[in-house]
């Protein structure tokens, strides 16, 4: 999910995602920040999709649904609806 949180929230926050790209990299490129944090999951056994954690994608209107009300979509830092929240899974699966 962190891949695609990351390129969701790019739009509001892609300068800090700049600098902390800088501070591991200063010659790292634009998205080099993404592709990292890619790699170190893959690196780490981590499963790279929703699909991969064993989620039936029938479940990702109720998944979006639900996450829609936790604490983390008022405090993410791009405005997050229900259906924004659909299509991340969608992404990510």
């Amino acid at each position: 999910m962190l891949p695609a949180v990351m390129s969701f929230n790019a739009e509001e926050v892609g300068g800090a995602y700049d600098e902390l790209a800088r501070a591991a990299r200063p010659d790292a490129p634009a998205g080099w920040l993404g592709a990292r944090v890619r790699e170190l999951l893959a690196a780490a056994g981590a499963p790279a999709s929703l699909a991969d954690c064993g989620v039936p994608r029938s479940c990702l209107g109720q998944l979006a649904g639900e996450a829609s009300r936790q604490w983390t979509a008022r405090f993410n830092p791009r405005r997050v609806t229900e259906r924004d929240l659909k299509e991340l899974y969608e992404t990510a699966y």
